[in-house]
């Protein structure tokens, strides 16, 4: 997760700098993927079922 989180955080600097509108919308794709598993790994920590 922590992979993904950096990954999101340099796409998201290179599309800004470049101002190269796929680097946004992929930047965009890892940043929910990373949050997604955020949200499911908290989840699991707090004990509560997924379903």
């Amino acid at each position: 997760m922590a992979a993904l989180a950096a990954a999101s955080l340099c796409l998201l600097v290179a599309g800004s700098l470049t101002a190269v509108a796929a680097l946004i919308w992929v930047s965009a794709g890892v940043w929910l993927a990373t949050l997604l598993m955020g949200i499911g790994l908290l989840r699991k920590w707090m004990g509560r079922p997924r379903g």
